[in-house]
This record gives C-alpha cells, sequence and structure tokens, in this order.
C-alpha cells in the first residue's frame, strides 16, 4: 500500500512543479512544430496553482466509494537552478468514505508536510543534495527538478496542435498527445532516489509492478495548454485502466475505471510569501503518524 500511496503523490508533485523548461521565450504557436514549442517550455515564475488527481471506478464496493479526489491548492514560485520552487498548498483527499486534508510547504531550502496536525521537515541536508544535483546539471540548461532527470513533459508522444483557448485569461495554445509509460517510470524511479528513505519505504517500481501497470493502463491522452511567453498554464492527463482479473477479489470487485489528473497556474497580482511551520518534526517519524492516520 505504501508503494501506491507513494508513487500517486509523487506522482502529482512531480507533474505540479516539474514542469521546467530552458530560458528561451519564443512564443507559443508562432509558426513553430508541437515539438519545437515542448522543447522550449520555460519555468513559470509564479502562479496560484490547483491540481486535482481523480480516480472513478467500475463495481466499488460500499467502503470504497467513487470517485476519490486528491486536490492540491495554494501558490508557486520558481526558484532557479539554486533552490527548490517554494510553494505552500493545501492538500485534501477525499475517498473511502473518509475526507482527509494536509499542508505541504516548501521553502526552497526545506520541504515540510502536515500529518494529523504535526509538521514532519524533508530536511535541508537532504533539499540541499538535490539542489547540488540540480547545480551539476545546470550548463545543460536544465532546473528543478528536470535537474535530477525528473521531467514529465518528456514523456509526451505525438503532440499536436489543437487551437487555442483560455485558461484562468490567459490566452492559450492547445496541444495534445500520449504518455510514454515506460519513460514516466523511470523518471519516478530517479526521483525516488533522490529522496531519503524513511522507515523503508519502498524506492524502486519493481520489473513485476512495471508489468502489472503496463498490462492495466493504456497509453494515457495528455492535454497542454501554453502561453505567449511560453510557460505551462493547464495541463490533464487522462486514462482508464482494467484490473486485472487475478487481482479483482484483492480490490473489492473493481473491474477498471477512469484516472485523471489536471493542473493550472492562475496568475497572481504579486509574488507569493512562503514562511515554514515552526518546530515541525524530523522526517523519520512522519511514517509513523501516517499509519494512525490510515487506521482511524
Amino acid at each position: 500500500m505504501m508503494t501506491w500511496l507513494r508513487l500517486s503523490l509523487l506522482l502529482a508533485l512531480a507533474f505540479v512543479a516539474g514542469c521546467g523548461g530552458s530560458n528561451e521565450t519564443s512564443a507559443a504557436g508562432d509558426g513553430q512544430s508541437a515539438q519545437e514549442v515542448l522543447s522550449r517550455l520555460r519555468p513559470i515564475e509564479a502562479a496560484q496553482v490547483t491540481a486535482v488527481a481523480r480516480g472513478s471506478f467500475d463495481n466499488a464496493p460500499p467502503d470504497v466509494g467513487s470517485p476519490l479526489e486528491l486536490r492540491f491548492e495554494g501558490p508557486l514560485r520558481n526558484n532557479g537552478v539554486d533552490k527548490l520552487p517554494s510553494l505552500d498548498w493545501k492538500v485534501t483527499f477525499t475517498g473511502f468514505n473518509n475526507h482527509f486534508s494536509s499542508r505541504v510547504v516548501s521553502t526552497g531550502t526545506d520541504v515540510f508536510v502536515r500529518l494529523g496536525g504535526v509538521d514532519f521537515a524533508l530536511g535541508e541536508a537532504a533539499v540541499a543534495r538535490m539542489v547540488d544535483q540540480a547545480r551539476q546539471a545546470q550548463t545543460g540548461g536544465r532546473t528543478g527538478l528536470a535537474a535530477i532527470g525528473v521531467e514529465p513533459l518528456k514523456a509526451v508522444r505525438n503532440l499536436q496542435e489543437r487551437g487555442s483557448g483560455q485558461v484562468a485569461g490567459v490566452k492559450v495554445t492547445r496541444y495534445s498527445g500520449t504518455v510514454d509509460r515506460e519513460e514516466l517510470f523511470n523518471q519516478l524511479e530517479r526521483l525516488f532516489r533522490g529522496l531519503p528513505d524513511p522507515g523503508g519505504a519502498p524506492s524502486v517500481i519493481t520489473p513485476k509492478q512495471r508489468a502489472q501497470l503496463e498490462s492495466m493502463f493504456s497509453a494515457p491522452r495528455f492535454e497542454l495548454d501554453v502561453a505567449a511567453d511560453h510557460t505551462v498554464r493547464r495541463i490533464l492527463v487522462l486514462d482508464r485502466f482494467r484490473t486485472l482479473v487475478a487481482n479483482r477479489k484483492a480490490a473489492g470487485g473493481i473491474t477498471g475505471g477512469t484516472l485523471s489528473y489536471e493542473v493550472t497556474y492562475a496568475p497572481v497580482r504579486s509574488t507569493p510569501q512562503i514562511v515554514p511551520p515552526p518546530k515541525p518534526e524530523p522526517l523519520s517519524d512522519f511514517l509513523a503518524a501516517l499509519q494512525q492516520e490510515l487506521v482511524k
């Protein structure tokens, strides 16, 4: 269970905060190919982020319910290659006939997660190791999570322009494509290896798990909205899945369903000020607190 919980949370965070690119500023939709636009994306300086991961299940038992929803909301500020992005997000989860809320804060030099009213710190040493990897990759023009090999947009295939629209009042050019599952799994493993491993939590996706995931999911559909300043303003990933026959009993009879992930970046009037929580606990205590929350 911890493997899939950790995988889901990191996948969501990677898509929200990992949309880095070079510092090119050519306008989207100015005669470039879709792949050229993708290669020249640049990080957004600051935004109000709303990200929603949702799962709807076929034949879900009453104790699971449908849909399940994980939501992130709050400000984001890009700090360049020398720091992680700063953010202060409220996190809510609805499902299993329950409601759960938390908070994730990054100051650029440390990361904090709230659980059960207690804040836990990833630790400046662990964050500094990630930043050092980012500095080493700076000559390659990569920033943020891209510097440690986490570039979700690099897993996009068959990208095509699909017209124009607006996101939170900002004009955008829309693109669609598919997601290379194998490349995405590889990136998530690189992210796992760049994080501390509290309490022996799994840090890899095993070959067996890869095979199961590939047999369960088709190639996800992908939409990307890009503003004239070449910043990402919206991402949508949508996929159907089927539960393997051998696993349906353990899944409570769920035969399949739909998974979606959408994130939007709205303009902000001023630079967000991120304040760290006071007196956080060490990350080593996080898993124990998480287990207590899950059994409530």
